[in-house]
């Protein structure tokens, strides 16, 4: 048995956190591309599906922030597998409630369970990182394991979903959680418990913004993840309502679209410990996906393959943006910031509170091309932050 947070202990520790990591994307992308149109078939009109997204991010938000009392109460494994718990439950009652006034209040909680899961690997892989000159390559392959699974999933969501058996669906995902609940049950429940920083708002602010290059790291984090909301939310309805794309088809689309992030992140990260500063691929990777979604939002064709081009090559912008933000990220802290963490885990969900929100006037004066586009020209706006930050080479 290996001698605990000796470097092969760490290293055993890390592929368990993987996979964990692997398991739960997994269940995420299967879902979360189709989440709009589930709630679009229970009868709640697309101009209102932004404020429930909204919302859902509130409660993210709140557990984020949360997550570093609740691992120093309980510890960070029993945290994370009653979460897992609860969440597999929510699923289930989303496989077989069809009543959309019960199902709003449950989708809207399964956030905050989504989160705390999310904040709990981000202190485990800190935990596990062998140094700073390594941050890049083992990040590289935590966010990869992410990535393959976002590959997957969307297409295996589409072909669950596909004939609007969106039963089939939750179910898909409810069978991973509870995969899931097996392994941390089995790998992580005798690691030792270990105290966090408490966060506290007000000393987080500041903190970040007194370090420069902390403000604009966490800015540019912001715009990645203003990007991700509103394709998350509205791609699949888009190509589902307007261009009359059934859900494998969407499903194929999205699959190939994500696939620079399970090529494009392991080597991102070694170049960036190695060779390059983060900088300069944080500039080209806003340019790439900037450009390419303002030509998303263009685009009047309905080919396959030339949408599915263009969505990939959005996201070979953003798996360079992705990469970079989290290694030079996770080169300014150590795993008891905690509280850092967790501010730059919550910038997904305050990002998703924000997209929707300004996402939804759009959609009731105009169409999808027009958000797409002005969400192009919105993520530029990164070129700016990473010009501000220092770069590590």
């Amino acid at each position: 048995m290996a001698i605990p947070n000796s470097p092969v202990y760490k290293s055993k520790m890390r592929g368990t956190v993987y996979i964990i990591n692997f398991i739960f994307a997994l269940q995420m992308a299967t879902v979360g591309y189709f989440g709009a149109n589930y709630l679009k078939f229970l009868g709640l009109p697309k101009e209102y599906i932004a404020f429930v997204y909204a919302a859902t991010s509130l409660v993210a938000i709140v557990a984020f922030f949360f997550s570093s009392y609740l691992f120093n109460k309980f510890g960070a494994y029993r945290s994370i597998f009653v979460s897992v718990i609860l969440y597999f439950l929510s699923y289930v009652a989303q496989a077989y409630v069809t009543d959309l006034k019960i199902i709003l209040p449950i989708f809207i909680l399964a956030s905050s369970f989504s989160a705390i899961v999310v904040a709990g690997l981000d202190a485990l892989m800190e935990r596990f990182t062998d140094s700073d000159e390594t941050t890049g390559a083992q990040r590289g392959i935590f966010l990869t394991m992410a990535s393959a699974a976002f590959v997957f999933g969307p297409f295996l969501g589409g072909l669950l979903a596909k004939g609007n058996d969106f039963k089939s669906l939750w179910l898909a995902g409810a069978g991973m959680l509870f995969s899931l609940m097996i392994l941390l049950f089995w790998r992580v429940r005798k690691v030792e418990r270990k105290q966090y920083s408490q966060f506290h708002i007000v000393h987080t602010v500041k903190a970040i913004y007194n370090n420069k290059n902390a403000l604009y790291i966490f800015l540019a984090q912001f715009v990645l993840y203003f990007f991700y909301s509103i394709m998350v939310i509205y791609t699949s309805v888009y190509l589902h309502e307007t261009l009359n794309w059934s859900f494998d088809k969407i499903g194929l689309a999205l699959a190939i679209a994500l696939l620079p992030f399970a090529i494009f992140t392991v080597p991102l990260g070694k170049l960036a410990d190695e060779k390059f500063g983060e900088q300069e691929m944080l500039i080209i990777g806003f340019i790439i996906m900037g450009a390419a979604t303002v030509l998303f939002g263009l685009l009047k064709l309905n080919e396959f393959a030339i949408v599915a081009s263009v969505l990939f090559a959005t996201r070979v912008g953003a798996s360079m943006v992705q990469t970079m933000t989290e290694t030079y990220f996770f080169k300014l802290v150590d795993g008891k910031d905690a509280d850092l963490i967790s501010a730059f885990r919550a910038m997904y969900p305050l990002s998703s509170v924000i997209a929707p929100l300004l996402a939804a006037p759009v959609l009731f004066v105009s169409n999808f091309n027009i958000l797409f586009a002005l969400l192009g020209l919105v993520t530029f706006s990164g070129v700016y932050f990473a010009l501000q930050i220092e770069d590590t080479k």
